[in-house]
């Protein structure tokens, strides 16, 4: 139970495996806990009066006896009957806002305790009516609002046999009136109680609200007992029915044992005895002798297991709450530094990211132009064949038409050049086609990808003047600037007329028929020769141009994320800066909350 809080920050967790209490008595722990206390600020003040109480009640062997119940269920009357005193003011308005404490004193006195710090207030001497009065001043919730006296409590001693081997009687604010507070209030009490007296009335016997509280109170008190008061209203047949009423639902909503004592009273008659012995008829008919026997028995019997169980169990609350305390102001020094080193962390895997993604669109780039280059080199041999076979059917066309074979020598002459220039530019537009498409696949991935980036490590930057980044180029913008246009230049491929084969044609007697196949071999072997040509230099031009826009493509896509990497990194560097003297000027302070934390450790009996 006893062990430090899981939120320190776990790069400061080992600092605490080595550390563990030595065997000491209990005693002793709690003395060592509450001198550890008076070395710290005053934030661990609740936490010292919280020790400083149990040091009081091992050195007294006090038990706390609270008394609870929905207001207007007797609860002050029930106290002053049962201890023979008329000091605790009673109304049918819900009265008590502060706790009030009544333990044992040879002198019958009164003292109010602030939670400010003020000096307490002593009444003493005076009669039963004055102190009531007092009371009503500083605990009545008409006279005290809210609290707004600060009052911790109040404290009245008086002698009773009740009280007399050191328990203590509380009487709580009642619960379950318009003052909500007052229920918080009687639920925060109970941290210091070992065992309560519930009180339960007969107009109504239990009420949800009463059986709500009480499973907050049967998880707060190890013991319990239950009293029936103002059970002189109902018959004996009545009182029977809300008994077993009672009982079976303690049993049914609660888990208590059916055969759980009811004490039946009536705390009116039992203060309007002259003396708490069973020969006054107004005590006997109260039914509050049975009530006391049975509690000093109690007190007697098991008072000292009870109070020691009790006291381990809040002296293990307090501890966990010193722990919490400890844990939440090393926390307060780390939380700034965790922060940084989260922000550095953030920065450190956006440069990662971005560099991750950089990389992926250059591996992009690189496979699509080797893709290319390999088209281009398929294309090379493809065409070479289709284009030639192109040009031998254009020749065919001719020689077989219904031309002279000097006329179709003439006209194959220029026909044939031109075909070839058109062939060439087919060729070179198809390489620059297939080389846009893989611009504007890689151009609109790139935008859509940095323009999501961009804006999700902007927020790194705020309104910095350091971030000074252009926004982000959109795809069609790239595409334009990227894009291959048209490089058909005159230039490019050769068009002029080819020679006429006049020499091969020579010869009057020749037949037509030998004249046309002299054309043929002549301009065939001139189509092979062009047809590779243009496209050798189709090829070659398209492999230059796409290099070139593969470059400027690359740069057009490295410069933005380089830019904002060198952005990240600048940023990385100013943050790491902060970070370190961060840590030197908080060094002291997380050495001295550690040493705290250690210190404790070793002092805390482990339970």
């Amino acid at each position: 139970m006893l062990s430090l809080k899981n939120d320190i920050n776990v790069a400061y967790d080992h600092d605490f495996d080595d550390y563990s209490a030595e065997p000491v008595s209990f005693d002793e722990s709690v003395r060592r806990a509450l001198a550890f206390c008076d070395t710290l600020p005053d934030d661990f003040a609740p936490q010292r009066r919280q020790l400083a109480e149990l040091q009081t009640r091992l050195s007294g062997g006090r038990l706390h006896f609270a008394v609870l119940g929905q207001f207007n269920r007797g609860k002050s009357t029930f106290i002053n009957a049962l201890l023979g005193i008329k000091a605790l003011p009673a109304s049918v308005l819900p009265l008590t806002s502060v706790p009030t404490v009544v333990e044992y004193g040879v002198e019958r006195a009164c003292r109010i305790r602030f939670l400010d710090g003020r000096e307490d207030l002593a009444i003493s001497g005076g009669s039963e009516d004055n102190m009531a009065q007092a009371l009503r001043q500083y605990v009545a919730e008409e006279n005290n609002p809210k609290n707004i006296h600060r009052v911790r409590d109040a404290i009245i001693t008086c002698q009773s046999e009740l009280l007399a081997n050191g328990t203590v009687l509380i009487d709580t604010p009642g619960f379950g009136s318009t003052y909500l507070h007052n229920t918080q209030t009687t639920l925060d009490m109970l941290i210091e109680c070992d065992a309560a007296l519930f009180l339960l009335s007969a107009d109504p016997p239990m009420t949800q609200t009463e059986l709500e509280f009480l499973r907050d109170v049967k998880e707060r008190v190890p013991k319990i007992f239950f009293v029936l008061n103002k059970a002189d209203l109902l018959t004996r047949q009545g009182l029977s029915e809300v008994d077993a009423f009672i009982k079976n639902l303690l049993r049914r909503e609660l888990g208590f044992p059916i055969d759980t004592p009811l004490y039946h009273t009536s705390a009116v008659k039992g203060e309007r005895a002259a003396q708490a012995c069973p020969s006054d008829p107004h005590w006997a008919a109260s039914g509050l002798e049975e009530v006391k026997r049975e509690t000093l028995d109690f007190m007697i019997r098991e008072k000292y297991f009870t109070l020691a169980d009790a006291l381990q169990s809040k002296y293990a609350q307090a501890a966990d709450a010193i722990e919490t305390v400890l844990s939440d102001k090393l926390n307060e020094k780390l939380a700034p530094i965790n922060a940084l080193r989260e922000g550095i962390g953030t920065i450190t895997n956006a440069i990662q990211a971005l560099s991750l993604e950089l990389g992926s669109v250059v591996k992009m780039c690189t496979e699509e132009k080797e893709k290319l280059n390999a088209k281009i080199d398929v294309w090379t041999v493809e065409n070479k064949e289709s284009y030639t076979m192109s040009m031998k059917k254009a020749l065919s066309v001719l020689i077989n038409g219904k031309y002279f074979p000097e006329e179709a020598a003439s006209i194959a002459s220029t026909l044939l050049p031109k075909h070839a220039y058109g062939l060439g530019e087919q060729f070179l537009n198809t390489v620059i086609g297939f080389a846009n498409k893989s611009v504007r696949l890689i151009a609109v991935r790139h935008a859509e990808t940095f323009a999501r980036l961009h804006k999700r490590y902007a927020v790194h930057f705020g309104n910095n003047s350091a971030w000074d980044m252009p926004e982000p180029k959109p795809a069609e913008e790239l595409i334009e600037r990227l894009e291959i246009g048209s490089l058909m230049e005159s230039s490019i491929f050769d068009s002029a007329p080819w020679d006429i084969p006049y020499a091969q044609m020579a010869g009057l007697f020749r037949k037509k028929t030998a004249k046309f196949e002299a054309i043929r071999d002549f301009y065939e072997s001139l189509c092979e020769e062009k047809i590779v040509e243009n496209i050798n230099k189709a090829a070659k031009i398209a492999r230059a141009q796409t290099n070139t826009a593969w470059e400027k493509m690359q740069e057009t896509i490295n410069t933005p994320y380089r830019q904002l990497i060198d952005r990240l990194s600048a940023l990385y560097r100013v943050k790491q800066e902060i970070l370190e003297a961060e840590e030197e000027k908080a060094k002291q302070d997380i050495a001295f909350w550690k040493g705290r934390i250690r210190e404790f450790k070793s002092i805390v009996v482990p339970l």
